[in-house]
């Protein structure tokens, strides 16, 4: 199934579970008075994600913070994953700095800056690899890419409705974000793209028991999936950060 396809699909399901989770709901969820906990995401040498009030400018990366060496040319399917990746790290980004903006809740700041981190490394294969980056003229919110740019759309409207919807919608980007590692994976053998993309994986992973268990500890809502299968969600669940000994930032 290809990426458009999937989105609207994912799209499609999300808005329906939101209509049904309003209608059960009655009145909006207030925020329980505890205080949030703030994420920290932490690499596999200790270094805690940069974190900050706003989004950056994007940084004009060199290809040198590449911990490898190029692993030879490219397909043109791993070039196209290259591109995607890059503006849908940048999504992520966009929208949990929207969502701070209008909650000021701490998580979708913290979450935002490593999401930034993200792009980073993607951004840094691109250099290194000579491939022209998608977001480098895009603005906060804006994206090349149609089908994201939809989704942006979308995902903003709905957290903007109360602090429950931006958790959920949190979690929804996560999830889209595993299934399409998973699969991004599985069409490349390069090392150095196998480790970057293992990273963005080990830290989706982390966002989406953050977004889940602040769901969970302030408003006192189990999460159900809504894009992964149960089993995967559970193990992602039942996991703790760097128990697989990767990076992530």
């Amino acid at each position: 199934m290809n990426k458009k396809k999937t989105l609207m699909i994912v799209i499609s399901a999300f808005l329906m579970a939101m209509v049904l989770s309003a209608c059960g709901a009655g009145n909006s969820v207030q925020a329980a008075s505890k205080d949030p906990v703030v994420h920290t995401e932490t690499n596999g040498y200790g270094a805690t994600a940069n974190r900050a009030t706003d989004v950056r400018d994007e940084r004009v990366g060199d290809g040198s913070g590449l911990l490898m060496g190029l692993s030879g040319d490219l397909t043109q399917e791993e070039v196209s994953d290259l591109l995607y990746m890059r503006e849908e790290e940048k999504l992520a980004r966009d929208v949990y700095a929207y969502l701070y903006s209008q909650w000021q809740f701490p998580v979708f700041d913290s979450i935002a800056q490593s999401e930034q981190n993200h792009m980073d490394s993607i951004l840094e294969l691109l250099t290194a690899y000579g491939i022209e980056d998608p977001a480098a003229q895009t603005a906060v919110g804006q994206f090349t890419n149609s089908t994201l740019q939809d989704l942006y759309d979308t995902l903003i409207v709905q957290g903007s409705t109360s602090l429950e919807e931006a958790l959920r919608v949190g979690a929804l980007i996560e999830e889209v974000d595993i299934q399409d590692l998973d699969e991004t994976l599985t069409r490349t053998d390069k090392v150095d793209l196998e480790r970057v993309y293992s990273n963005l994986m080990f830290g989706s992973e982390n966002h989406l028991r953050s977004f889940t268990s602040q769901l969970s500890r302030q408003l006192g809502i189990s999460y159900q999936p809504v894009q992964l299968d149960q089993d995967r969600y559970d193990q992602i669940i039942a996991d703790q950060p760097g128990q697989r000994g990767r990076a992530g930032n």
